[in-house]
């Protein structure tokens, strides 16, 4: 019997067709007499025999994240040539650091795709993050026992608002 916190899991469940495939991350299990069972490190997933397509399948840890092509020097670079810091300023935010979290798909052939951000969500500033991870080239894709694979990347960016003399930059 499921109870109503599992009501929005069965409902995921009941439209799955043949060849579905669920996976779970950061399971946490509530054992009576014990508290909070956090599994951590691992995936579960559920599927039926007859999936296999592997180039289906997006990971959520990996071995070797993808990463930009070129590394941190080049993301630096992209961002220096491509990021408008100005942005959070003339949207009003209060001096401050903010992070904005953009999360994205990179495939195996290092393209960005369904890129979200999972905070500051449909600000000025959070649509130019997503234009800004849109736009960038080719990543270096992940790779899972070594063999390369699609994978689920999160890219912070980081503004810095200052105030200085009563002016904020």
């Amino acid at each position: 019997m499921w109870n109503s916190d599992l009501s929005v899991l069965k409902n995921l469940i009941d439209k799955c067709v043949d060849g579905s495939n669920i996976t779970f991350d950061n399971i946490r299990v509530k054992k009576e007499g014990i508290g909070i069972i956090v599994i951590d490190g691992t995936t579960f997933s559920m599927n039926d025999n007859a999936y296999t397509d592997a180039d289906d399948k997006f990971f959520t840890k990996v071995e070797t994240e993808a990463e930009f092509t070129g590394g941190a020097s080049e993301w630096k670079k992209y961002l220096m040539k491509n990021l408008n810091a100005a942005i959070p300023v003339d949207e009003g935010w209060k001096p401050g650091v903010y992070k904005v979290i953009v999360k994205f798909i990179v495939s195996k052939e290092g393209y960005v795709s369904d890129v979200v951000t999972e905070n500051y969500i449909g600000s000025k500033t959070a649509k130019h993050c997503i234009e800004l991870i849109k736009n960038t080239p080719k990543w270096v894709p992940a790779t899972q026992n070594g063999v390369v694979v699609n994978a689920y990347r999160r890219q912070p960016i980081t503004f810095v608002i200052e105030e200085v003399n009563g002016i904020k930059n």
